[in-house]
């Protein structure tokens, strides 16, 4: 996995759900994923064609199977071309 500077994730004013925001350049097939720290993925937040410009996602903190997830730390990622893309900016916190 390597660094991506164009994914941004961020809690909602009341914690509810956590929104991320892609910018993308071109249109392209790409995979929007929850983290835990050990990579796996937790989430899927979004599969498809995206088109190019800025886009809003949300996730209400559970997992695949509709369970919360444990407090921790998760990190968004993003699948394209065969690789997952991760950021720094993108690590969430769950109290």
């Amino acid at each position: 996995m390597k660094r991506n500077d164009f994914v941004r994730a961020w809690v909602c004013e009341y914690g509810d759900r956590v929104i991320i925001r892609v910018k993308n350049k071109k249109r392209k097939y790409i995979e929007i994923g929850i983290y835990d720290l050990e990579k796996n993925r937790i989430r899927t937040i979004y599969k498809g064609m995206l088109n190019e410009g800025k886009h809003k996602f949300f996730w209400d903190k559970r997992n695949d199977s509709r369970g919360m997830v444990p407090k921790g730390m998760y990190m968004v990622g993003i699948k394209m071309d065969g690789k997952i893309i991760l950021s720094d900016e993108a690590i969430i916190f769950i109290f």
